[in-house]
């Protein structure tokens, strides 16, 4: 299920704006392969910034046994990745380039801390009390799907491919993790632990403003969860009551089970005053707002 849609980026440049499509093109895939599983949480451009240091997300997949980071690069010629891992892309000549699997691997032990500092606390266990240190993060680098990898003799990359086989390549990890055994099974998040560290990360979200440095202060994930559970106080449009609930039409309206009204939903972001869209997960409802990645508990149905 996408919780964050790809967010569009002003890119400065030729090259910023390749960066920029291979994100957009991956989202796309993502979108395709996991929009209608909510099992699959899919957060696009994710930018934390604690202690003044930023971490760029390009894709975060959230699942019930751990996290994968998606790394998109555009490679639209030939690749080339030595036997000592470094990178060498060719266009028009050879130049070195840094390794995105390094930055990713970066990026997934700054989202550990983060998460440890200031992110919803994991669930007791039989014998001990899981941190995020536990929480396994795969890396995956997608290139364009006109690039070409060449790694070095005897060289496995199972974590570099194409971007139009990452969603199977998820899928593989996920499966994995699940066959993992041992005494206590696999690492797990439960349903509700996956919603609120999703709905952590998307109110923690700062985009970045050119020109500004904008420092991300630690919340309090006993707030986040209180907003995130918050009823708010609807009632119907014709008689006044409260006992309504959310159906389907050409789009969510309440139904009031006392006088039979269909009162309308309507939810603006308080950011950027837009239109949020409503999503329904079981019986919950929340009203969203793509473009400032916010996700708002509104409504349970009884």
């Amino acid at each position: 299920m996408i919780r964050k849609e790809f967010t569009k980026i002003k890119a400065n440049g030729k090259f910023s704006q390749a960066g920029v499509d291979a994100e957009k093109q991956m989202a796309f895939y993502l979108k395709r392969a996991f929009d209608d599983n909510p099992k699959v949480l899919v957060l696009n451009n994710i930018r934390l910034n604690w202690n003044d240091d930023p971490a760029q997300i390009d894709h975060l997949i959230i699942h019930k046994y751990g996290m994968v980071i998606i790394e998109s690069k555009s490679v639209t010629n030939k690749v080339i990745i030595n036997e000592r891992g470094e990178w060498i892309r060719h266009y028009k000549h050879d130049q070195g380039m840094a390794s995105p699997i390094k930055q990713a691997e970066r990026q997934a032990n700054s989202l550990r801390k983060y998460l440890d500092t200031c992110g919803p606390k994991l669930p007791g266990g039989f014998f001990s009390q899981p941190t995020y240190d536990d929480l396994p993060i795969d890396v995956v680098v997608a290139i364009s799907n006109s690039g070409i990898i060449e790694p070095a003799k005897g060289l496995k990359l199972d974590n570099v491919c194409k971007a139009d086989v990452v969603p199977d390549g998820v899928r593989e990890i996920i499966e994995d993790h699940r066959q993992e055994g041992g005494l206590l099974g696999p690492f797990t998040l439960h349903e509700d632990t996956r919603e609120a560290i999703c709905t952590f990360l998307i109110r923690a979200h700062t985009p970045f403003e050119k020109g500004t440095a904008k420092r991300m202060e630690p919340k309090s994930p006993v707030a986040i969860q209180r907003q995130q559970t918050k009823e708010s106080s609807f009632r119907c449009g014709k008689c006044q009551g409260k006992n309504i609930e959310i159906l389907y039409g050409r789009s969510y309206y309440f139904k009031c089970r006392e006088c039979d009204y269909n009162t309308p939903i309507k939810q603006i972001c308080q950011s950027c005053e837009g239109k949020m869209r409503i999503r329904k997960d079981r019986n919950k409802f929340f009203a969203e707002c793509q473009a400032c990645g916010i996700s708002n508990h509104i409504y349970t149905n009884p």
